[in-house]
């Protein structure tokens, strides 16, 4: 299949082949290959954190971590839920053109002799549904990260001292969506008072804050045990979450900013600069070449993504179309514009800076821009779905009707 994107990467590429600094892994200071820790927070929203101007008070140290560290403003999920997010960001790939055969993150660590070790929840990303791929140690308890953190602590403690991918989900706010959806009943949205609304967005934040805390458990061990200095430390969403934006309150259903816009961090260790910002449009899909990148490793052939270690340097670079779906929507954002596909044959084309809420279409003002779009769109896969499309086992079925996903 022809990729759709070509045009938009291939100067991109090339600029990054030819300017690119030196490899994060090769500075004199970590003669040993880095450790990477890649956080993956669930339903969080990047406009709900401090650094991205929540005033809230409730991520003081995802906050803190993001001055130390490189904050990318602007990242674009793949998917608007967990399952199709996650594979898209460990396949580097559009979440439709995902596939069983195309290496994954940890698949390709594993080989090159990281101990690669995954600590999740369950689920969406399940053993069962393949998020096992690559990982040598792949356990699953459904208290998360209050689970995971000690777990990573004792296993950091045993005196493991050689290189390793940690993989960390943290849920916090997946107690409240699980009711939530049991208000939602047939699929319509919950008849809610505001003042009902204001309690949920609450609890909302009060999950964010519960997440906020674990992460920095987790990352005051990793410093403890002297780890922090050796260790790429990634934090990145799969999704956001509606709370009312267009009219309902979950996810999954839309491919809408508050769906797809998530916060993305990352602490290069050898960077002693910190607090850089990155204004630019990045995605998802270029998560697991950047880390590769920075281990010194080579990037997949089969990687759509792009590695953002120069921008960790400061380089500044264009932004990156992107690409997110849901079910048969679709959207295609390019620097300040954006155009969704509902799926039949209606679009909407939105001015992301002039309307960062996508209230008011303006496709009939630019018709060839909207053309443009439509046919860079055309090149991706069909429907995408928020569970997996094969039956699961009873014990899935259970955990997934506990978390609200099926009746």
């Amino acid at each position: 299949m022809r990729d759709p994107f070509a045009r938009h990467r291939l100067p991109l590429l090339w600029a990054l082949l030819v300017a690119l600094p030196p490899l994060v892994s090769c500075s004199p200071r970590h003669a040993a290959p880095l450790n990477v820790l890649l956080i993956s927070l669930d339903t969080l929203r990047a406009d709900h954190l401090g650094a991205w101007g929540h005033p809230g008070g409730i991520s003081p140290y995802l906050d803190r971590l993001a001055r130390r560290g490189a904050m990318f403003r602007s990242c674009i999920a793949q998917s608007a839920s967990t399952l199709p997010s996650h594979r898209s960001m460990f396949q580097s790939r559009p979440a439709s053109l995902t596939d069983d055969e195309r290496p994954v993150l940890a698949e390709l660590m594993r080989d090159a002799g990281w101990r690669t070790i995954a600590l999740t929840g369950g689920g969406n990303i399940s053993a069962e549904l393949g998020f096992d791929r690559g990982f040598a140690e792949y356990e699953e308890d459904r208290a998360g990260l209050s689970w995971a953190v000690p777990r990573i602590a004792s296993w950091w403690e045993e005196g493991n001292r050689e290189p390793f991918f940690a993989f960390v989900p943290g849920a916090g706010t997946r107690e409240l969506c699980r009711r939530l959806r049991g208000l939602e009943g047939d699929g319509d949205p919950p008849r809610l008072s505001p003042v009902e609304r204001r309690r949920i967005r609450s609890l909302y934040a009060g999950g964010i804050r519960y997440t906020d805390a674990e992460v920095g458990r987790l990352l005051r061990v990793l410093e403890g045990e002297g780890f922090e200095s050796r260790t790429l430390v990634i934090v990145v969403s799969d999704h956001g979450e509606e709370l009312w934006d267009h009219g309902t309150v979950l996810h999954s259903h839309t491919v809408f900013q508050e769906l797809v816009h998530v916060p993305l961090i990352l602490r290069d260790p050898n960077d002693e600069r910190g607090g850089a910002l990155v204004a630019e449009t990045v995605r998802n899909l270029d998560v697991a070449p950047t880390i590769l990148e920075g281990v010194g490793l080579p990037v997949a052939g089969s990687f759509d993504g792009v590695s953002l270690v120069g921008r960790l340097r400061g380089e500044i670079g264009p932004s990156l179309p992107a690409v997110s779906e849901m079910g048969r929507r679709k959207a295609f954002v390019d620097g300040p514009w954006k155009l969704v596909l509902d799926g039949r044959a209606g679009s909407a084309l939105y001015d992301l800076q002039n309307d960062p809420g996508e209230t008011r279409d303006v496709a009939a003002e630019h018709p060839e821009r909207v053309r443009e779009f439509r046919t860079l769109l055309a090149g991706l896969g069909g429907i995408v779905r928020e569970l997996s499309a094969e039956a699961p086992s009873p014990e899935l079925t259970e955990r997934l009707r506990a978390l609200g996903y099926i009746d």
